[in-house]
């Protein structure tokens, strides 16, 4: 028993001494639910006492059990810590070698296709509210910094069916939307494909701008590699190619800039990286060049539409 067990011990049983009946005869779910309702202080701290006593003698029992097999060469059970991944229900939309076969034959036909068979370029329009922000406008400068072959639209009057029928007339692959929120701050982005959709509304929180931190890195415009993890559901893979068709097409590509969009629980978390490499040794310096972005997959639109 440690100082701090012996020191609480003192403190909540007021250095009384139980016998091995009394220990025993404790029920610990009893006396915590008693010591609720209890509002005398030393009252409370005397049943509190008593059920911690056996909570003491339980886990000294247990480690002392656990000794005891580790001499006799008795495998242990060790418990899994609980987390929210291995407590959760599986779901059957996840990809499974049973429908991939399904899911490459609509990969083959959906509005991304073309794309990936190198037909088309990303070529990107941005917008965002009637009279953005600094950090919106500061939010859009680097995000054409980030991604090539984005154009800034402003959006003075114009409605955004105008900015979309103009956006598609003008052969543009991709229409993005920035919302700002109460605190002057970019809140929600529309990513939607053009012309056909679909549309996706992301929710943006924790964004680190590059602008603000202090480092030498010097901003470039070339192509990033792309790393996309852990979209393993039907949904997830049509976001996967959505978020892919916003860099140009390069298989087995390498580049100093990496982009890396990481889900986990339906959270996106967004990286973008320079990596520095020497030329007398093999060590690469990694740096986060620009933001830091932290996505929530809100709603997707999986209907065919020009308009968000």
């Amino acid at each position: 028993m440690n100082k701090k067990e012996k020191k609480k011990l003192r403190y909540m049983t007021k250095e009384k001494r139980f016998s091995i009946g009394e220990i025993e005869n404790i029920d610990i779910e009893k006396y915590n639910t008693l010591s609720r309702f209890v509002k005398n202080k030393n009252r409370k701290n005397a049943l509190k006492g008593k059920a911690y006593i056996k909570k003491l003698v339980l886990r000294k029992q247990k480690k002392e059990e656990i000794r005891n097999k580790k001499a006799l060469n008795i495998p242990v059970e060790k418990k899994l810590p609980k987390t929210i991944e291995r407590l959760s229900i599986f779901d059957d939309n996840k990809i499974s070698l049973e429908n991939e076969k399904f899911l490459l034959n609509e990969n083959c036909i959906d509005e991304f296709s073309d794309y990936f068979k190198n037909q088309k370029e990303p070529n990107i329009i941005i917008t965002s509210i009637k009279r953005p922000s600094k950090n919106t406008i500061l939010f859009m400068k680097e995000l054409s910094l980030t991604f090539p072959h984005i154009f800034y639209e402003p959006r003075l009057d114009h409605s955004i069916e105008y900015l979309l029928n103009n956006s598609i007339q003008n052969q543009f692959s991709t229409f993005i939307l920035i919302e700002e929120g109460i605190d002057h701050h970019p809140k929600n982005m529309f990513i939607c494909t053009l012309p056909n959709g679909p549309t996706a509304k992301y929710s943006l929180s924790n964004i680190f701008y590059a602008h603000k931190q202090k480092s030498n890195i010097e901003i470039t415009t070339l192509a990033p590699e792309v790393y996309i993890t852990n979209f393993n559901t039907f949904i997830g893979e049509r976001i996967k190619r959505q978020l892919h068709t916003l860099v140009p097409f390069k298989p087995e590509y390498k580049s100093q800039k990496v982009v890396v969009f990481y889900n986990q629980r339906d959270f996106i978390f967004f990286r973008h990286y320079k990596s520095y490499h020497t030329h007398t040794h093999i060590y690469i310096y990694i740096y986060i060049l620009y933001m830091r972005i932290f996505f929530f997959i809100d709603t997707i639109l999986l209907i065919r539409k020009n308009v968000i």
